[in-house]
């Protein structure tokens, strides 16, 4: 998805891009790392969100359906 630039020591900057702003932010969720978005502006709205919706994955609310893997269940969306 694009090829690692060193800044310094510490950090690397990664220059990419994806069909949509939803698979990149999908595609960062999958790096084992911490990282920063730089540009563009709208990609950080769509962390943001991916990453509240992970949140409320990881703590259902009641009468939410939980998702095992593996496991045939009916998601309530």
């Amino acid at each position: 998805m694009g090829l690692l630039e060193a800044i310094d020591e510490r950090a690397c900057l990664l220059p990419t891009g994806g069909e949509s702003l939803g698979n990149l932010a999908a595609f960062l969720g999958t790096l084992a790392v911490d990282f920063d978005v730089l540009d563009p502006p709208e990609l950080l709205t769509v962390v943001r969100d991916v990453a509240d919706r992970f949140a409320r994955a990881a703590a259902p609310a009641p009468g939410r359906v939980a998702v095992h893997p593996g496991a045939d269940v009916a998601v309530e969306l």
